[in-house]
């Protein structure tokens, strides 16, 4: 069993790396910190509890929180007898980040795809190498899509049955 403060580290450590993480897909920081404290969040967060727990202003949360909305990563729910805004990850929020990835994989098998038919006319080597490359992100997108639709499956079979 972890002590408080092991658990304090682990939980720090799993929100920045959340972040690290969402900032190589090209969100903020901010934005992939406030996922991972709603990954591990019990209930649903407001501004201010999310901007105690990681020390950021509520205008960055405010911005972050708006930009996660419009996205589909998380949601603004009520709680009733409060009047402030409440927080927490969309239902299938992992859905969409998979296809935020089919995107950037799909558009890698067309810039590679384009680049072989303007640039290898002449040149077999790097015609191969374009060709191995685009196959390899044509067959990448088609198992993504394929994981994707099984987990929306997946997701309708589950709530279906509740």
């Amino acid at each position: 069993m972890l002590d408080a403060h092991s658990n304090e580290t682990a939980v720090s450590e799993f929100i920045e790396e959340m972040g690290i993480l969402t900032q190589a897909d090209d969100l903020p920081r901010i934005a992939g910190r406030i996922v991972g404290l709603l990954v591990i969040a019990e209930h649903p967060l407001s501004f201010s509890d999310i901007a105690t727990s990681l020390q950021v202003s509520r205008a960055s949360i405010s911005t972050n929180a708006r930009l996660l909305m419009e996205i589909g990563v998380i949601e603004r729910v009520a709680i009733s007898g409060d009047r402030q805004d409440y927080y927490r990850l969309a239902p299938s929020c992992h859905l969409l980040l998979l296809r935020r990835i089919i995107t950037r994989v799909e558009r890698m098998r067309e810039a590679v795809s384009a680049a072989g038919a303007a640039l290898a006319k002449d040149k077999p080597a790097v015609k191969a190498r374009l060709d191995g490359l685009s196959q390899f992100y044509s067959a990448t997108c088609k198992s993504l899509i394929e994981l994707c639709e099984q987990s929306e499956d997946l997701i309708n079979r589950t709530t279906t049955s509740s």
